[in-house]
């Protein structure tokens, strides 16, 4: 099976909801950003030098999809320094991931950051309540607030 690659302006058009061109421009931005700052991967180089495309994986695309959507609530470059790699664990092991992707079912999942800096993200089960606290508990869990996504919904409005 041929692994897909996509150059960033091709990526800002499918994650970007908006069919405007400065739009499109404000995402490749934040797409390159993200990259330069190692919050996003590529396939190969990220440096690659003049006429040459930084290229990305599919999984780049959905993990883009992803930031762009909780940058609209005020996440910093900062806050998303962990994002990829929260994704990577709490993704590696389930089928979480790719039922997402299928639209199968409605995957979910919460991230926080405290004012240190330091942060969670996890899925939200059935089974499970949300792991903020409104009332702050104990120091551990006192998150200032949390973003609560609905993965697949993310998902189902890419423009492949």
């Amino acid at each position: 099976m041929t692994e897909h690659l996509f150059n960033v302006k091709r990526v800002a058009r499918i994650i970007c909801r908006i069919d405007d061109d400065k739009a499109l421009e404000q995402t490749v931005r934040k797409i390159r950003h993200w990259t330069n700052s190692d919050i996003l991967s590529t396939v190969g180089e990220k440096n690659t030098g003049t006429g040459v495309s930084r290229m990305y994986d599919e999984n780049a695309v959905y993990i883009a999809a992803l930031m762009l959507e909780i940058t609209r609530y005020g996440i910093t470059v900062d806050m998303l320094e962990t994002f990829e790699e929260w994704i990577s664990e709490c993704w590696e092991e389930t089928d979480d991931w790719e039922e997402a992707k299928s639209g199968q079912r409605e995957v979910i999942f919460q991230l926080g950051w405290q004012d240190n800096g330091s942060g969670f993200f996890c899925p939200v089960r059935d089974d499970k309540e949300l792991f903020w606290k409104p009332n702050g508990g104990a120091e551990r869990e006192a998150y200032t607030s949390s973003i609560v996504v609905n993965v697949t919904n993310v998902f189902k409005r890419l423009n492949w």
